[in-house]
């Protein structure tokens, strides 16, 4: 292996590992507000969307919040417009994560 490295056979290693890293590039949360008594079908359907990581109902002008991880804007747009189109989502907004200013424990 040496002298492959020394006489440039090999120009250099690479690592292949079994678990890649999940790389979420944007990150954010939406919040989402329903008609009526959609919560539960709604609910559903957001957990078989892979960028959404956490789901909290609330109580005020939204009825859900959501909190997603995309690897990239088209990812984020696309399960946007997923939600959108679902029964008994009424309206929507999203917030995008800038930058991390602390991290509490």
């Amino acid at each position: 292996m040496d002298r492959l490295v020394t006489n440039g056979t090999i120009a250099g290693f690479t690592i292949t590992t079994t678990n890649a890293p999940d790389v979420q590039l944007v990150r954010g949360m939406l919040t989402i507000k329903l008609e009526g008594r959609a919560l539960e079908k709604v609910v559903a359907r957001l957990r078989g969307i892979p960028e959404i990581k956490a789901i909290y109902t609330t109580h005020g002008q939204w009825d859900i919040v959501v909190e997603f991880g995309a690897k990239q804007l088209e990812d984020l747009d696309d399960m946007i417009q997923s939600i959108r189109g679902l029964d008994g989502v009424t309206d929507s907004e999203t917030s995008v994560f800038l930058r991390e200013r602390q991290r509490l424990s």
